[in-house]
Formats: structure tokens, sequence, C-alpha cells
């Protein structure tokens, strides 16, 4: 370093040692930063090689579809104009606003690429990227038809950082995997372990992972021990880029029961038993009289003035009122009446 000349070339009264060639420092300065300009684009161009698109495209679409988000909500403010172009720093603000701050910045050069409005330079056709996403759910358009109904589901891609468990992963790894699987849910269940308490207590923010010396941990407090091949092959299983999905994994050891969906079955029941009770009531041999009789003894006895509760339900006075309304007028007044007898009531 010739600090010298970096003296002599910002102070002119220095005299210590005269530097004949003297050095321009801002042209220094601006070698150095087209260098590293000039790095970055090419380390920048390399990443962008290695991002599958399609792929990228599909998890964002699995995040639209499951969290049912109206993507042109977060586009259209940023175009006034409806010219269905925007800049490429407001199109990254509308992938934040969507649910996609974790976006590379090598992904978002890519999508900017994919959908560059050749008309603008440093614009996106935002349109074009509505379109193919609003593919999650089969077609387009379907704000203006709220009530269809949708027969098909987006498949789920593959996890960021997973590997294949059908290409990647050989035979003798899968032996191995489910040999292991085997012995921790052989474990679990014999000494009724409860496992996922420890997990949460290192997922803090509920997003169902930990992080993979975590899972050692855990794996170590439980007292389920694995070797080191074991633990290998269960991370290639259950990790990504996020870490290791503990979710996925105790639904592999310790599975929980389904429960079995009784609605339709209960509502069949409830049908059968409204049509055993009209049944009923028409072979059901109820006096009239009897009821009517018994009813203006609690009138004559409790002074009930029965026209008060019904006069609450019959507001344009017409001396009629729905069948429903007769019910809680009478149930009211206290009488007290049976199914069938109000049922015989209604029918006289």
């Amino acid at each position: 370093m010739n600090y010298s000349a970096f003296i002599q070339a910002i102070d002119e009264e220095y005299t210590g040692q005269v530097v004949e060639a003297k050095v321009d420092l801002q042209d220094l300065v601006n070698t150095k930063e087209k260098k590293n300009e000039e790095e970055e684009t090419a380390r920048m161009e390399l990443l962008k090689t290695q991002v599958n698109v399609s792929l990228l495209l599909d998890r964002i679409r699995e995040h639209v579809e499951t969290n049912r988000i109206r993507v042109m909500e977060h586009f259209q403010d940023f175009d006034p104009l409806r010219s269905g172009s925007i800049s490429n720093s407001r199109f990254r603000q509308g992938l934040t606003a969507m649910g996609q701050p974790y976006l590379r910045n090598e992904e978002v050069a890519v999508l900017c690429e994919r959908y560059s409005d050749p008309k603008k330079k440093y614009h996106v056709l935002w349109k074009c990227f509505l379109a193919e996403i609003d593919r999650a759910h089969g077609e387009a358009g379907l704000e203006l038809t709220p009530t269809k109904r949708l027969t098909g589901k987006l498949a789920p891609p593959p996890k960021v950082g997973a590997l294949d468990w059908e290409k990647d992963i050989q035979e003798k790894e899968k032996d191995l995997f489910e040999a292991v699987m085997y012995r921790l849910r052989e474990q679990v269940t014999q000494r009724r372990i409860l496992a996922k308490p420890c997990f949460q207590d290192f997922d803090k923010h509920h997003h169902g992972y930990v992080t993979f010396s975590q899972f050692s941990q855990c794996m170590s407090y439980l007292q389920l021990h694995i070797s080191a091949d074991e633990t290998s092959v269960i991370k290639k299983r259950f990790g990504d880029s996020k870490g290791f999905n503990y979710i996925s994994f105790l639904a592999e050891i310790q599975p929980s029961e389904k429960l079995e969906d009784k609605y339709q079955e209960r509502m069949t029941q409830l049908v059968l038993q409204k049509t055993a009770t009209l049944s009923t009531r028409e072979r059901s041999s109820v006096n009239v009289e009897q009821v009517l009789d018994r009813m203006k003894s609690k009138v004559y006895k409790e002074r009930i003035r029965v026209l008060e509760f019904l006069h609450d339900y019959d507001k344009l006075r017409s001396h009629r009122m729905l069948a429903t309304s007769f019910r809680r007028a009478l149930d009211l007044c206290g009488f007290k009446l049976s199914q069938s007898e109000i049922e015989v009531l209604e029918d006289r």
C-alpha cells in the first residue's frame, strides 16, 4: 500500500515524499465498483440458472389455494391506469403482500424476466402472472361465479430442499428407514411416550419445524436412541430447507386415530325418527276433547289469559299464525303438552 501517494492525493501540502505518478482515487473506486458489479451480475446469472420456474410457480399456487388469496387485489393498486404493467420493485412488493416475503433475489429476478414487459424496461406484465397463478383453481374468472364448486385439487409441490424419496434414495436406505421407524413406533407404543410437547418446546412460532440439532436433542431426551446412519436417513425423509418437519415424523411413529365422519349418518337417523314419529301420530288415538278439557281446567284455575300470548305472534290481527309460533305460544302458557297432543290440536 503506497501510503505516501495516498497522503499526497488528499493533501497537496504534503512534502514528506514526492510521488511523480499521482493516482486518481476516483478511478480506483469506479474500477472497484465496476468489478464488484460484474461479479454480482455473474453470480446472479449463475443462481438464476438453478431456479426451477415451474416448481416455484407450483409453490405460489399452493400458497394461494391454501390461504384463499385473491392475487389481483395485491397488484392492481400499483397499476392505477390498469395497463397490466408495473415496475419490478412494485411487483416484488405485491409478492410480499400476498404472503411470499421469503423469495430469494434470484427467484424474483427469474419471475421478472419471465413476465417482463417488452415495451417498458424493468417492468412486469402482472396480469400474465395472475393468469398462470389462477390455474391453481383449474380455471380463471372464478370471482364471477363464487358459488361454483371446484372438482379438482392442486397436488402439493415438493418442499424446497427436500429429496425425492422415490428417485434420490437407494433401496438400502429405504429398508433402513422402514426398520428404524417400526422400532420407534413400537417403543413409543409400549412406553406410552407423548413426544409432541418435547418438539413444541423448540417450535416457539408453531411452524411445525425444528432444527436438525434440536431433533437430536429431542430424541435423546425421549430416550429414543438411533444410530448415525438411522439419523441421516430420517433427516433425508423429513428434512428440507426449513429444517426438520417433526409433524410428519410424529404422524409416522405416533399416528392419531382418524375420527369417523358421522354427520350424514346422524342426519339420516333424524329423518327416520321424524318419519316414525309421524307414523306414530297417525296411529295414535289421542282424545282431543280430553286435551281441551285439561287445558280449560288449567286456564280456570290459574287465570291464564291465552289471548295475550297468541296476540304477540299475530301482529296483523288476522287470527292466523305459523304452526311453530302456535307451539311457542302454548309453551309460554305453561300447558306442558306432549308432541302428539300439539299435533292433534294443529290438525283440528
